[in-house]
């Protein structure tokens, strides 16, 4: 969960191929490194240091990625309907 709140804090994140991080973080909210590839991370390192405004971009992207994502109400809309359970009171 550490990805998923350092986008709600709006940061912006660098991530591996590793695991699920493929099903939050994209290259339109993030940047991807292959697994094991240092000097991949440290470019996406310098690439956000020397480009605040793709640094910017990428937070905001990734907030915007959680908050659909992660949107408690939505999501037990969903639970609800699947259960059969719409507008239960």
């Amino acid at each position: 969960m550490f990805l998923a709140e350092s986008m709600a804090a709006g940061l912006p994140v660098i991530a591996t191929r590793s695991g699920a991080v493929e099903e939050l973080v994209d290259s339109s909210n993030g940047i991807l490194c292959p697994l094991g590839n240092a000097r991949s991370v440290a470019a996406a390192i310098a690439t956000l240091s020397r480009d605040p405004a793709l640094a910017r971009r990428l937070g905001a992207a990734g907030r915007l990625t959680v908050e659909r994502r992660f949107n408690a109400a939505e999501n037990a809309r969903q639970v609800a309907q699947l259960l059969g359970v719409e507008g239960a009171a």
